[in-house]
């Protein structure tokens, strides 16, 4: 199975684990998992974005500068910082579409993909 944790507060994905749902380079939800986590890795730049390569079944990606922003926001930041925000909104969308492709596919195929949202202690 593979676990996918996303922690927004942070800005953090971490992907433990094959799916399982077919022979290697013939599994139809290994292939969609990959193909949402290619997509956000060709962003990932965009946003500062940091990605580490664990076991080949292991893959983290966090966006801190992104994470910061976001506080920043949240404790009321100045007008000047408005294009940071902007990366923040948009690093945070394209964090969200990818999960919610993700959630598609745990909802499909419960007994190969688990979408967990919440917190991440460590990592990155």
């Amino acid at each position: 199975m593979t676990t996918i944790r996303v922690d927004m507060g942070r800005m953090r994905i971490r992907l433990q684990g094959h799916a399982g749902a077919g022979e290697k380079g013939q599994d139809l939800v290994c292939a969609g998992i990959t193909a949402l986590t290619n997509a956000m890795l060709a962003r990932a730049g965009e946003f500062d974005g940091r990605v580490r390569i664990g076991t080949e079944a292991e893959v983290e990606i966090c966006f801190p500068e992104m994470a910061t922003a976001q506080r920043m926001l949240e404790a009321g930041a100045p007008e000047s910082l408005a294009g940071e925000m902007d990366r923040m909104r948009a690093c945070r969308s394209m964090i969200w579409t990818v999960t919610e492709g993700w959630l598609a596919l745990a909802e499909q195929y419960p007994e190969h993909v688990r979408v967990e949202i919440g917190g991440l202690s460590d990592g990155i």
